[in-house]
């Protein structure tokens, strides 16, 4: 996964990838929802036939980035719980 564009400031953060990972952002994406600090969060796939995905963030207050990094940290803990043996 290559980041085609990515873009932020204090309350927004926004990147767009070339490959088809609206299961990891849908993750995020849940994850984020039940943050205090999230006001939007959404996935954008343009076209089923394009290779890229987009994700929005936008916090209330903070650094949405800090928040999208809180976020991936709270998934893997989870993922790494839940490990086949």
């Amino acid at each position: 996964m290559e980041i085609v564009k990515q873009e932020e400031d204090e309350q927004t953060f926004k990147l767009v990838v070339d490959t088809d990972e609206e299961a990891l952002f849908y993750l995020l994406k849940t994850y984020l929802e039940s943050m205090k600090e999230v006001d939007i969060v959404g996935v954008v796939k343009e076209h089923h036939l394009l290779n890229e995905t987009e994700f929005y963030l936008k916090v209330k207050s903070g650094s949405a980035k800090k928040v999208f990094k809180k976020a991936l940290s709270n998934v893997k803990k989870d993922l790494v719980k839940f490990k086949i043996k």
